[in-house]
């Protein structure tokens, strides 16, 4: 096994102060680095880390020389660290067979004075929260994949990544090109993992870095590679590694080194840090060895300029001060018994040569870190005998304020050529406990002493102040040996409590229910809005990795309850910085569902008895809907519940409830799914079936300012494994939203609702009027306008792909009993889709009505230009959506008559309803017919004598009748319905809906069609029967099949559909069911009608069919027409949306510069729109997308020039108030020259009251 060794170390991140610079340290150029990743800002918690590709940790990776690497809380200008990484230092074994043998050998990946170390990188750093480094991960190498059994949970071996974020790299030390401060290099590469979380509590402010060390010494081809040591999977890529070490130096050195390479003995790696909390020059470093962890803090506990202390992490019971960063050891090598040694030396070094200076060069490397100290080496403090400072495990402890650093050493260790050993380290972070006698301010000076409990171990010694700021309360050690980290109380979420946290992750060997991976996300700035696009997180697809455990009934973490696909929705926050975001919106996915084995869903009182009695595991299962099994539980097989996830949902942890003596049960600790957690500001909301639209226009933004978006996933699972949701990392971008310049021709698009033609269909025309005398109406009911668009949102018009359309398309109804599914054809560019909704439908008015949808269609993106523009990727440039809304059919034409028999019913009451109205036939341009629907009358036909329509309990018709209406009644529309007849009589060659622009289908069953009904059964009510030669209203019920209709059998349903033409024959007009002449029998519109004619209509002969949403009334004794909405039954109905051509801007072209001008102005000292007191923002607005900027001061000096050129058509330019010196410019009145690519200009001036920060 690899021996290991964790340091945990605990920092945050913010921009410098110029009010106290670090003096600028010394950097050698690197020879050589081609890799373009070179650096990374890792902020998947509240830490924010830089990091290089060449192993330095917490570092400004841009190449400051000045500004630090490492803040917390993230998005605050809290500086904790301003660079850290390794140090190694060993010595080559004796008995190496050639020159080298018994040198002193290292390397500083990290240096503190910045002029000596020796680290070269050998891959890119890849993330997990890159979207390219994803899909490389697997591909490319270095192998990234989780391997070593020693680290990490057997369960997470051969994941790819098992934290919110991992990042992995790997360098090394080898090359003989770095040589500052030694004679040649080690012959040692590195592999870097980093982890972290933002569970459990306390973890949000700790990162996890895991080291693998490789002796690369010996040649491929010598077989040292291997070993147990080196994965099977790495031991070629590491080989390859060795074959290069031998390479370079054998040519550099002119030696031949053994192709088996030789051992590095008496080796000791350290984590350093330069911390430099709050102003550098005022740190104090220490350490608290129980815990095996050093620390650095500032003195006066006073922050810099700018710092900040958010309340969530400062309030009680701790201090708005500066607060702590600090390594610890959580995993070490083990001595020759077998025991981790821990921390075996920690120091202070200070920048000066006084007190305890930063080594120089490698020997004196492996002196400080291994605690054998040379007459030429300045003295520990307090100073004792080297043999004592060892076993105390601490040299330096410095007792004046300076620009501290602090290294940790753990060791020693020896390793062989080919072989690998880890250690892993940690950066935690934490604020100061507000203890009796704390204080911060300029004259305050907490030093951290060089005795006590915290130094000693010692149980009984004193608490050092400085400890109990760090968390320590009190130790209850019993027993020989030093106190340790387990006998030691601690104040919850301080800096000792943060390392017990830690600890506990290492110990289970980082095995945690995964939260989803971040998704990616863009945001396109638009006038007083932004829109934020997302697509899925790759956990949708992958699953969580943790259900392989969770699912495995011999585990001892068996939890049938537990979801592999558990990713429940996105969240999106806004802030004007990153440490200050607030939920904007959620989103879930509707129509999920939790799978309940357990019991451990509350379940409330169902048996309204007064106890709650659902807790299978106390032998209670009264109240439970299923009996749970309580042994034995079996996936897929025993008896479970599935619970919707939306509203409050409850779970309880068995133990987390008990037993009361009334024979219920009282929840100690409960879990609202969701609501318990924290959504940054604010208690999350509950789930609400929303669905997950991708795309989220903000409108409640303000042009011109700065704002931080993150977008995260977040799931849903069981109490059992851990929290019951789990959020992916809120990884922040920033945008400014501005209007859109001047002079850009906006986009082509349109979004209309058509019939089968090209003509639009306007569903907000007026309603027809009803003559008040005739009962007449003055033409045909209005289209409907529940088949809706919702909304067509074009955010990124610049970027639409020309002439790209969508549609949605209707294509056909199939009833059920009261029911209706809709069949629909989805057509987005060259993609189609079927897709339908139901069957699902509504009874009556107390019902009110059902939402099918809702549809959407994304317009793409030109993801080249999105790239070009700064936008990344972007996936898409508009949104278009549409639902079906359907409505009750109670106040229509169809059967108001039975309608007015039952009001009050079936249905809630409808005020003033009455039979005056119906569907009506008419041929000609429109009806004429005076009273055409009182009594049973449905109009009139040139050449009809009656028209018949059957309704139950009217003309002795069956009440079964009611349930043709019933079955068919959500297949019925408003509209005019053309029907033309014919060259042959009885021949149809058309149906058009005149309202729609649609053809109405022939359909031989019950549809939103025609048909024509010839004679099919007898006159049996509710079964088929022999025909009797009659056209009855009994073919209508028992012919075409009504499903699921009660008291109706189907039997041969689908041989007994309607006809294609006419046939004439006997019918019945009276309901009697004995024949009253010839005519013939028609289905259309969901309705049946029977005419009695002594002909067949034919060419040119064209009947309309009438039929109307709302109710009709002559109660008055005048007509009345009251409409309500009318439900979208119509087939070929289709909405389409379609980009015809995308934004473009004509530089060529003048644009209009009469109203550009300065905000604010005057700029008066700072402005909202300024983040940090180092950041000046004035703006130029109203701008054309290119144009030049020129500003002169009153007296005519060119102060600085602008060159405004946004690809993203934006009309705005930042001026940060600095001059072409870089400095900041003096208050006053200043002038700008503005001018086009046309040629145009503009004059314009503005006043500045300035001070520099």
């Amino acid at each position: 096994m690899r021996a290991v060794l964790v340091c945990l170390v605990v920092g945050t991140t913010g921009a410098t102060s110029l009010a106290a610079a670090k003096p600028i340290k010394p950097i050698r150029s690197q020879a050589m680095n081609l890799f373009s990743a070179a650096g990374y800002l890792f902020q998947v918690n509240r830490q924010q880390c830089g990091l290089k590709n060449d192993g330095e940790v917490c570092v400004a990776f841009a190449g400051s020389p000045v500004g630090g690497g490492g803040f917390w809380p993230k998005g605050t200008p809290d500086q904790y660290i301003f660079n850290s990484g390794l140090e190694i230092a060993g010595i080559v074994s004796r008995s190496a067979p050639f020159s080298w043998a018994g040198d002193t050998v290292g390397a500083y990946f990290f240096d503190a004075r910045g002029d000596q170390y020796a680290r070269e990188p050998l891959s890119l750093i890849f993330s997990r929260l890159e979207s390219a480094d994803v899909a490389a991960w697997g591909s490319t190498p270095p192998t990234k994949t989780i391997l070593d059994t020693s680290l990490y949970n057997p369960v997470l071996i051969g994941s790819d990544a098992i934290s919110q974020g991992d990042v992995f790299v790997r360098y090394w030390e080898a090359d003989p090109v770095n040589l500052t401060g030694r004679e040649h290099p080690t012959g040692i590469a590195v592999d870097q993992r980093i982890l972290a979380w933002n569970f459990p509590s306390g973890n949000e402010d700790i990162i996890y870095i895991l080291y693998t060390f490789y002796n690369v010494t010996a040649r491929s081809s010598s077989g040292k590679y291997n070993n147990p040591t080196i994965p099977a999977a790495l031991q070629t890529e590491i080989g390859a590694i060795g074959d290069q070490f031998q390479d370079l130096n054998e040519s550099k050195f002119k030696i031949d080194i053994p192709d088996g390479g030789y051992t590095i003995d008496s080796m000791y790696a350290a984590q350093a840090m330069d911390a430099d909390v709050a102003v550098f020059n005022q740190n104090y470093a220490t350490a608290i060895v129980p815990f095996n962890i050093g620390l650095e803090y500032t003195g006066t506990f006073l922050g810099d300029v700018g710092w900040q202390f958010p309340p969530d992490v400062f309030g009680p019971p701790f201090a708005a001060a500066t607060g702590f960063i600090g390594i610890k050891y959580l995993k070490s090598p083990t001595d020759a018994t077998g025991k981790q040694v821990g921390l075996t030396m920690f120091s202070q070094q200070l920048n000066s040569a006084t007190g305890f200076p930063d080594p120089v060069g490698v020997r004196q490397l492996f002196r400080y870190l291994s605690g054998f100290l040379g007459p030429s080496d300045n003295p520990c403090n307090p100073n004792d005998i080297g043999a004592n400072i060892r076993a105390r495990r601490y040299c330096f402890l410095g007792q004046n304020q300076g620009d501290a650093r602090f290294y940790q050493a753990s060791g020693p260790f020896s390793l062989p050529p080919g072989e690998a050993k880890s250690i892993v380290v940690a950066y935690i972070n934490a604020a100061p406990v507000n203890v009796p006698g704390f204080a911060k301010g300029p004259t305050v000076d907490i030093k951290p002493g060089t005795g006590g409990v915290g130094l000693t171990a010692v149980q009984g010694d004193s608490i050092r102040f400085i400890d109990k700021v760090a968390g320590w309360v009190s130790s209850n050690h019993v027993g020989p040996g030093p106190i340790v980290q387990t006998d030691v109380t601690t104040v919850p979420r301080s800096l000792l409590d943060k390392a017990r946290v830690a600890q506990a992750v290492f110990d289970n060997k980082f095995l945690l229910p995964f939260a989803p991976d971040a998704p990616d996300f863009f945001l396109v700035p638009g006038d007083n809005q932004v829109t934020v696009v997302w697509t899925k997180t790759r956990s949708e697809a992958t699953g969580d990795p943790f259900f392989v455990v969770a699912s495995n009934a011999a585990s001892p973490l068996y939890d049938p309850d537990f979801r592999q696909f558990d990713v429940e929705g996105y969240r999106i926050y806004r802030g004007r910085t990153t440490s200050s975001l607030q939920l904007v919106a959620q989103f879930d996915y509707d129509k999920t569902s939790f799978v309940d084995y357990t019991g451990q869903i509350d379940y409330g009182d169902r048996n309204s008895d007064g106890l709650v009695q659902c807790a299978p595991e106390l032998g209670l299962q009264a109240d439970c809907p299923v009996r749970f099994d309580t042994t034995n539980v079996t996936l897929g097989v025993s008896p479970s519940q599935q619970i919707p996830l939306a509203g409050h949902v409850v779970q309880v942890k068995p133990g987390d409830r008990v037993k009361l003596a009334s024979g219920g049960t009282i929840n100690l600790k409960a879990d609202t799914l969701v609501e318990n957690q924290q959504c940054a500001d604010v208690k999350c909301p509950p789930l609400g079936d929303t669905g997950v639209p991708f795309a989220y226009v903000d409108k409640d933004v303000r042009n011109s300012f700065s704002y931080f978006y993150a977008v995260t996933a977040f799931d849903v699972n069981s109490l059992k494994s851990g929290p019951t949701s789990l959020e992916s990392p809120r990884v922040t971008k920033r945008v400014t939203p501005r209007r859109a310049g001047t002079g850009v021709t906006p986009a082509q698009v349109s979004f209309l609702l058509l019939g089968s033609g090209p003509d639009s269909v306007n569903p907000a025309v007026d309603p027809p009027k009803i003559d008040a005398t005739k009962g007449t109406f003055s033409g045909p009911a209005a289209p409907t306008g529940r088949f809706e668009r919702l909304a067509f949102t074009v955010f990124a018009d610049q970027l639409l792909v020309p002439n790209f359309q969508a549609s949605f398309r209707i294509d056909s109804l199939v009833p059920g009993f009261q029911l209706v599914t809709y069949y629909l054809t989805d057509v987005i560019g060259s993609t189609t889709t079927h897709i339908s909704f139901g069957p699902d439908g509504v009874l009556g008015a107390e019902n009110g009505t059902l939402t099918f949808g809702p549809l959407s269609a994304v317009f793409p993106a030109d993801t080249v230009l999105a790239k070009q523009v700064g936008l990344g990727p972007l996936p898409l440039a508009a949104q278009g959506s549409a639902e079906l809304v359907v409505g009750p059919v109670t106040e229509t034409s169809k059967d108001i008559d039975w309608h007015t028999d039952v009001n009050g019913a079936f249905f809630d009451p409808v005020s003033g309803m009455n039979a005056d109205g119906g569907s009506r036939w008419f041929d000609g341009a429109n009806e004429t017919m005076a009273d055409p629907t009182l009594g049973d009358l449905h109009g009139q036909l040139a050449g009809v004598t009656t028209i018949f329509r059957p309704v139950r309990s009217h003309s002795g018709v069956n009440a079964l009748f009611r349930r043709f209406d019933q079955e068919t009644r959500l297949l019925f529309r408003a509209a005019d319905m053309k029907v033309y007849w014919g060259t042959t009589p009885g021949t149809v060659d058309s149906v058009t809906d005149v309202t729609h622009h649609v053809q109405v289908p022939y359909n031989p069953q019950n549809r939103a069609s025609y048909g024509f009904r010839n004679d099919v059964v007898g006159t049996a009510i509710g079964a088929p029967s022999a025909a009797d030669g009659i056209v009855t209203y009994v073919d209508f019920l028992d012919g075409a099949c009504l499903p699921d209709a009660t008291s109706i059998d189907n039997t041969g349903c689908t041989t007994r559909g309607y006809a294609a033409a006419a046939t004439l024959g006997p019918v019945d007009v009276t309901g009697d069911l004995a024949s009253d002449g010839n005519g013939f029998g028609m289905y259309i519109n969901a309705e049946p009608f029977i005419f009695l004619t002594s002909t067949l209509p034919a060419k040119p002969a064209v009947w309309t069919l009438r039929t109307y949403f709302g109710l009709v009334s002559k109660a008055s004794g005048s007509y009345t027409y009251s409409p309500v909405p009318s439900n979208a039954a119509v087939p070929g109905l289709q909405i389409v949306a379609k980009a015809t051509t995308p934004a473009v801007f004509d530089p060529s072209k003048p644009a209009d510069l009469s109203k550009v001008h300065t905000v604010p102005d005057p700029y008066y000292v700072s402005n909202a729109m300024e983040i940090t007191a180092n950041q000046k923002v004035l703006k130029f607005v109203n701008l054309p997308p290119q144009a030049i900027i020129r500003i002169y001061s009153v007296s005519g000096v060119l102060v600085n020039v602008l060159v405004h050129d946004d690809l993203g058509f934006g009309g705005e330019a930042t001026w940060n108030l600095r001059n072409r010196n870089n400095q900041f410019v003096a208050s006053g009145v200043y002038f700008y020259h503005l001018e086009t690519p046309s040629g145009q200009t503009k004059i314009g001036r503005f006043t500045i009251v300035n001070f520099a920060p």
